[in-house]
């Protein structure tokens, strides 16, 4: 969904921003940058020649590894950042757009 919505840009990375819980469900936050985590692995190791583990989901390929490999490190900031105790809306909204950037 974040990633979507990244994609999509504008009001729809806003209302995904604000739809994030800002408390109470930072396990759920935390699980969707893990699967983002993945999904970004994945789609980078078609993108280098690789046989992906699983399916590269749909948004993410045929896209440059250059990209692919910036969005890993904003993800890897972003859990950083979730394990700060830094607001999930906040970083969902940073994240999205950083993502919508390099993607």
């Amino acid at each position: 969904e974040l990633l979507a919505a990244a994609l999509g840009g504008g009001t729809a990375l806003a209302e995904r921003a604000l739809k994030q819980q800002a408390f109470a469900a930072r396990g759920d936050f935390s699980a969707m940058l893990d699967a983002l985590e993945v999904a970004l692995a994945e789609a980078a190791c078609a993108a280098a020649g690789g046989t992906p583990r699983s399916a590269v989901a749909k948004p993410l390929a045929r896209r440059p590894l250059e990209g692919l490999l910036a969005a890993q490190r904003h993800v890897a900031a972003a859990k950083e950042s979730a394990a700060g105790n830094v607001n999930p809306q906040l970083i969902t909204a940073v994240l999205g757009d950083q993502l919508a950037r390099c993607l």
